[in-house]
């Protein structure tokens, strides 16, 4: 280059080259989505911008209050032309889920999806309650993917504890015969999770 048009480009300061910065830039992450594929599994789909030069690996990492993060499992990065992808998270827990990639570079360098929510039903909102309004019983059966211990208790309108037992199995009876007619709430403890329904008692005259 000559910048001072004086038909010598080889002056001293002339003819320097323009200088790039050839950093490698940062995966783009385009989308991000989960889905339930049924209670216990859920799938997570991502899209990123190619090519992932300089890209290692994805950690889909997973959290149930998008605060505290654990990982659910990371795909290497293999073909720096591939933009979809997608991971099955299985034995997922109950509630609401979190999900968010992390993607990590060779050199250690890192950048975050956006986050998203999915909603998975707790398990606790299945049971079955019948009858209700009940008189002398009422039962209550688990949905057939149960799993772990069962706790029932019931409470009256002033939330005083009347009845406390675990289940027996995926189906048992509370025994309301003695208890006074009015509302009670029974709670379903299971796994960690809880639900709470209203159980009316009228007794026949």
């Amino acid at each position: 280059m000559d910048p001072n048009n004086n038909g010598n480009a080889g002056e001293v300061g002339e003819n320097i080259p323009t200088p790039f910065n050839f950093a490698t830039l940062p995966v783009k992450f385009i989308s991000i989505s989960a889905s339930l594929i049924d209670k216990n599994t859920s799938r997570v789909n991502w899209v990123v911008a190619t090519p992932t030069v300089n890209s290692d690996k994805f950690i889909v990492e997973y959290s149930a209050n998008a605060r505290k993060w654990n990982s659910a499992g990371l795909i290497n990065i293999v073909n720096a032309n591939q933009g979809s992808y997608q991971f099955l998270h299985s034995n997922i827990p109950a509630g609401d889920l979190y999900y968010r990639i992390k993607e990590t570079d060779i050199d250690g360098a890192y950048v975050y999806s956006n986050i998203v929510l999915l909603h998975n039903k707790k398990v606790t909102d299945n049971f079955i309650i019948f009858p209700n309004p009940a008189s002398s019983y009422i039962s209550i059966s688990a949905p057939n993917n149960i799993t772990g211990k069962t706790e029932l208790v019931l409470y009256d309108a002033l939330g005083k504890k009347i009845i406390s037992k675990f289940m027996a199995g995926t189906a048992d009876e509370m025994n309301t015969s003695a208890l006074p007619g009015g509302t009670y709430v029974l709670k379903i403890i299971n796994d960690g999770n809880s639900s709470m329904q209203k159980v009316l008692i009228m007794h026949n005259k």
